[in-house]
């Protein structure tokens, strides 16, 4: 059965194209949930502001 700690690992790998950060690290990763199987969690993504 997978972790969360093993589905961030994984997850680490995938950056912002704005930020050049993970998305781990940005803290874009949340409520991750394992059953079975299936895996869900959600990505909070940032939005650029017009100045």
């Amino acid at each position: 059965m997978l972790t969360n700690e093993q589905i961030l690992q994984t997850l680490k790998n995938i950056h912002d194209p704005e930020l050049h950060q993970s998305i781990v690290d940005l803290n874009m990763v949340r409520n991750i949930q394992v059953d079975g199987t299936h895996v869900s969690l959600d990505v909070i993504l940032t939005i650029k502001v017009a100045r």
